[in-house]
């Protein structure tokens, strides 16, 4: 999807982003868990929405981790770029992800999706449609005070698919390093508790 290149801009980019605004919302809040294969485990996960900016295809928030072992949560701030062929493409370019990396993860949510990534980087797909947002998430840094936990890494990232109708969230790491692939990823759904959040006016993705 390109650019506009004048004031005015094309409907469906404007229907879209009506459409995402209300799910994308500062304060929403989501809870479910967090899942570990290697070697399996479980922890549960709540998500806050802090800021979004949908014109910069932009998204930040909290995710905070429960049930480890040190006994108390632990709690990262995250940044993340929404999928929207202006800002952002379906391919990564950087946090050690390589094209392949990203056909394949995305094809992990879609096989259709993966394949249309494969043949052009995903233009032909068709975003303003579609009843799913992709994003890519990172944690940045630790809010809550950090001891050594069981799993946390912050080397990569998340590719992620919300589901506008549904209101829940699929998501999967990638781990850079050789042979280490899906080991974790978490699934999250709309919870109903108080809004709060930030303008993320002043945040730079880094």
């Amino acid at each position: 999807m390109a650019a506009s290149s004048s004031s005015s801009q094309d409907p469906g980019t404007n229907s879209r982003r009506t459409s995402l605004e209300p799910v994308l919302s500062v304060g929403r809040a989501f809870t479910g868990h967090l899942k570990c294969t290697q070697p399996p485990r479980c922890w549960g996960l709540h998500v806050r929405i802090q800021g979004c900016d949908l014109e910069r295809g932009y998204i930040c928030g909290i995710m905070e981790v429960l049930n480890l072992q040190i006994g108390r949560p632990v709690v990262t701030f995250w940044e993340g770029e929404i999928v929207d062929m202006k800002n952002h493409t379906f391919y990564t370019g950087k946090w050690h992800a390589t094209p392949q990396d990203d056909i394949n993860y995305w094809a992990s949510f879609s096989s259709a999706l993966g394949n249309a990534v494969q043949a052009d980087g995903g233009n032909s797909w068709n975003l303003s449609d579609d009843p799913f947002i992709f994003m890519r998430w990172k944690e940045q840094r630790y809010v809550s005070e950090q001891t050594d936990s069981e799993f946390r890494c912050m080397a990569g990232f998340y590719y992620v698919a919300f589901s506008i109708k549904y209101g829940t969230i699929n998501a999967t790491y990638h781990k850079p390093g050789p042979g280490v692939t899906h080991d974790q990823e978490f699934s999250l759904a709309h919870n109903h508790e108080e809004r709060w959040g930030v303008s993320s006016s002043s945040y730079e993705l880094q």
